[in-house]
């Protein structure tokens, strides 16, 4: 039986088409990996999610609405948000000093249907503590806000300060002095 040089000669090209090919998608993932990291998650969220900047700013801000404000204040008292699972859709607010609580987005198929009659707050539910409310009730959102508070206040948002040496007039730092070296203290005999 003779080769099928043809045959051969297209299975080759084949295989190196393939080989650029995975080449190629090896270093857009590089390059969107990349993107990704350097990308902040809150950027995100504030920017293409709808209902979530309007929940936050409900629940951190002094506006009612989510606007240039609110996404200023929003920013000055959150310090990251993360995706923690996708079903129920549950995204974790870190705060600054390191405390954080849940906002839980899981709408019955109902409220699905006729979005028309809900109000977007209403498909929310926040976990503070270890403890759930549904922003659709009024004095459960009072409740929330106090808590959300109480995380906020628990560690205060401190900035380290530097060490500063004291400078002589010229600018530069003054030398410090050896300090006089004590003689040991007599250890004194217990009394019998």
């Amino acid at each position: 039986m003779k080769p099928n040089f043809y045959k051969i000669f297209k299975d080759r090209l084949f295989e190196a088409e393939e080989e650029e090919s995975e080449k190629k998608d090896k270093k857009e993932d590089k390059d969107k990996k990349v993107k990704i990291e350097t990308e902040s998650t809150l950027d995100k969220v504030l920017k293409k999610s709808k209902k979530l900047p309007a929940v936050l700013s409900k629940l951190m801000t002094t506006q009612d609405s989510y606007n240039k404000k609110a996404e200023k204040e929003l920013r000055e008292v959150v310090s990251d948000i993360r995706c923690v699972s996708y079903r129920p859709t549950t995204f974790r607010v870190i705060i600054p000093n390191s405390n954080y609580f849940d906002i839980i987005y899981d709408p019955t198929p109902l409220q699905i249907d006729y979005e028309e009659d809900y109000n977007p707050i209403e498909l929310f539910t926040i976990s503070v503590l270890g403890k759930r409310y549904s922003m659709g009730n009024r004095s459960e959102l009072e409740q929330c806000i106090d808590y959300v508070n109480t995380l906020l206040k628990s560690n205060p948002i401190t900035k380290k300060e530097e060490p500063q040496e004291p400078e002589a007039v010229g600018g530069e730092p003054i030398p410090e002095e050896p300090k006089a070296e004590e003689p040991p203290a007599e250890e004194k005999e217990p009394k019998k």
